[in-house]
This record gives structure tokens, C-alpha cells and sequence, in this order.
């Protein structure tokens, strides 16, 4: 029941934060705006709603109008972002109010203003801004100033959707920015190494761990200048010895077997109440011999994934990795009578014993799951190569 009263009560709670007066008081004019619009719009005639909303616009009209002109006076070029932003929240926040009944505009004293040649041309002088300082940004060719560029060719976007050759430059802006990392194997463990364990390691997708200005890949593009190298040091690698374990064992089990009459102390034969003879089951101890045969044979491949920085050549990280493939294998032989065995033992009385893998087999198949473990590293380590 507490716990009902609990969940009813969630959503009263999240109501009262979005009060028009919680927010006024916490200074979100334009959220109280727009839902003291919401209101009105149903019900006009609330006067304390009036109040809050005459309060809410007035506030946030004048905190927009103060920073533009703070902005303007400050004279710098890279303002003009920021007062298209601030006009823009004027004139949507006018349009949002303008809607409402002529008789709550007049009581909250309503004056339309027009702002579209304010927006813009504080939209054309932002883009003319923001789009020179990412081309002064790309000419230095570096990754942090590529990185500032996109963020500034990404608002021109926003401003205008087919301004002059934008695209051209944020490709030239996501190549510049992006990481590119390279993904290799060096073998140190002096055991030769089957070619296809290679390919099959090399094989791995990265693809998915590829984002915005970083991008992994597992074979070497010609011309491309890598910033890191992920370097799978393979140092030791063991197959065990085929192992052959008997364990022998008997089951055994008490089964009838025919019967016998009854008889008393004097030899005779022990008869019911109807004068029947009373028989008597007999029983005898049937046995199975069995031999259990255990096979066993393990591959182990251990090292480390190092991240070397190009730059500088120097080795960043190394986290050591492992992995081992496990062949089991349970069969049984028997002698003697089936019938006292358990139903476990006879299902495995039911399989046989078969080869054991290969050494390459076992390789390939630890192999597999190292390039897993292997992943889920560079997954987690992303941030060493951002």
C-alpha cells in the first residue's frame, strides 16, 4: 500500500516543481510562459495565471533584450551567434503569447514588437563570422582547431541550410578532427602461428566502435596517417597434452527374482485365510562394471594490448589479455547388466568417445575468443586514442 501511495504521489510531486510559481521563483520564465500560456489558452478568466504571466514575459523579455545590448556594446565580432539566439527567443516567445485572447494581451499589457529584420540580420552576421573563423580554424591544419571549426560550421547550419560551400569544410573539418587508429598483431611467443589465426583475429569489426572524429581500422589504408597504433602482443601460447582419464565404477541394484512359498518353523507350507499358499518374492543383486573415460585438452593465448601514440612513439597503456579454449569430452564402456544402471550413467553409456581437435583447431578456437576480449577492451579504453 505504501508503496501505492508512493507512485500516486510521484507525479503531484513533478507537477508542483512545474508550477508557474516554482518557476518564476526558480527563474524559469520561459518554461512558466509557456505553460501559463497552456492555461490561459483554456481558461482565460484565472487572474492569478494573468499575474504570472505578465510577471514571466516581462522577465524574460527584458533578461534577452539586456544581453543583446550588453553584447552589442561590447563591439567584438564573435557575438553575433549569441544576439540571434536572444532575438529569436523574443520573437518565438512573442508569437507563443500573441495567440491568446485580446482581453488577457491587454492585462498583461501587450505590445508587439517586430523582430524579424533584428533576427536577420543578426542571423546573416553570425554566419559570415562563425563561416571565416572555421576557414582561419582548417588553415592551421590542427585537430583541436578542426574540431572548434566543425563546432562553428555545424551552427552556420543551423542558420542557413546551403550556406556558400559549408559541406566542402566540414568534411575538411571531420577528416582533420578525426583519430585514426590502426589495429595490428606481433606474434612474440615463438610459436608459429597458422596464417588463418591471423585472419581471423584481423578479422575483427571495429566498425561499430567508430564515431564522429574517430575511426579504427584493422587494415592499413594507403596514404592514411594513423595517430595511434592498438597492438595485439600475442607473448605465450600453450596447448596442453591430450589427456585420457579412466575412472572405473560399479552400480548394482536389487531386482525380484521369482518367488517361493512360505513355510512354518515345521517345514509346512504357510497358508492364508481363504487356504491359499502364501508366496514370497525373491530377490537378487544385479551389477554393471563401468569405465568412464575423461578427455581433455586446453589452448591458451595470453598478452597484451598496448596503445602507442605515433606522435610521440610512446607506449600509453598496456592491458594484459587471455583466453583459453576448453575441449571435454565424457564416455563410458560397460560390462554387465544394463538394468542396474541409473539413468544418468545410461545416458552416458549412450555417447562414445571421438578424436581430439587439432592443435590449430584449438588455436583458432582461442583465438575467437580473445578477439572478443580483445574488443571489449578497445571499447572501454576509447577514451585513451580520443
Amino acid at each position: 500500500m505504501k508503496r501505492i501511495q508512493i507512485l500516486l504521489l510521484i507525479p503531484l510531486l513533478i507537477w508542483g516543481c512545474k508550477s508557474p510559481k516554482n518557476l518564476i521563483k526558480n527563474g524559469d520564465y520561459d518554461e512558466a510562459v509557456k505553460i501559463l500560456v497552456k492555461k490561459l489558452s483554456v481558461n482565460p478568466d484565472k487572474e492569478q495565471n494573468i499575474i504570472y504571466l505578465k510577471q514571466s514575459y516581462v522577465v524574460a523579455n527584458q533578461k534577452d533584450s539586456d544581453r543583446i545590448h550588453y553584447l552589442k556594446k561590447t563591439g567584438q565580432p564573435n557575438i553575433w551567434y549569441e544576439v540571434y539566439q536572444h532575438y529569436d527567443k523574443l520573437k518565438n516567445r512573442q508569437d507563443l503569447v500573441k495567440a491568446l485572447p485580446s482581453d488577457v494581451l491587454t492585462q498583461i499589457g501587450f505590445k508587439f514588437i517586430d523582430y524579424d529584420n533584428d533576427v536577420i540580420q543578426a542571423r546573416k552576421k553570425a554566419a559570415v563570422y562563425l563561416y571565416a573563423h572555421a576557414q582561419m580554424l582548417l588553415k592551421k591544419e590542427d585537430r583541436q582547431s578542426a574540431l572548434q571549426a566543425y563546432n562553428e560550421l555545424i551552427k552556420v547550419t543551423q542558420l542557413y541550410s546551403d550556406y556558400k560551400d559549408v559541406d566542402v569544410l566540414l568534411r575538411k573539418a571531420l577528416i582533420l578532427g578525426t583519430n585514426y587508429v590502426l589495429f595490428k598483431m606481433h606474434n612474440k611467443s615463438g610459436v608459429p602461428l597458422p596464417q588463418s589465426f591471423e585472419n581471423e583475429l584481423m578479422s575483427l569489426s571495429l566498425v561499430d566502435l567508430d564515431r564522429r572524429f574517430l575511426n579504427y581500422d584493422t587494415k592499413e589504408v594507403q596514404g592514411r596517417t594513423y595517430d595511434y597504433t592498438i597492438l595485439a602482443n600475442i607473448s605465450m601460447i600453450d596447448v596442453s597434452p591430450e589427456q585420457l582419464d579412466r575412472n572405473h565404477f560399479t552400480e548394482s541394484k536389487k531386482i525380484q527374482d521369482g518367488w517361493k512359498y512360505k513355510y512354518d518353523k515345521d517345514g509346512k507350507i504357510v497358508k492364508d485365510s481363504t487356504g491359499k499358499a502364501i508366496k514370497i518374492p525373491k530377490y537378487k543383486i544385479i551389477e554393471c562394471n563401468i569405465s568412464e573415460i575423461h578427455q581433455r585438452k586446453t589452448a591458451t593465448i595470453s598478452g597484451s594490448v598496448d596503445y602507442i601514440n605515433n606522435h610521440t612513439s610512446q607506449l600509453i597503456n598496456t592491458t594484459p589479455v587471455s583466453a583459453t579454449s576448453v575441449f571435454e569430452h565424457y564416455s563410458a564402456i560397460f560390462n554387465g547388466n544394463l538394468d542396474a544402471c541409473t539413468p544418468q550413467t545410461l545416458l552416458l553409456l549412450n555417447t562414445t568417445s571421438v578424436s581430439f581437435p587439432s592443435n590449430v583447431a584449438m588455436i583458432l578456437d582461442a583465438g575467437e575468443k580473445l578477439k572478443s576480449t580483445i574488443k571489449d577492451i578497445i571499447w572501454d579504453d576509447d577514451y585513451l586514442v580520443e
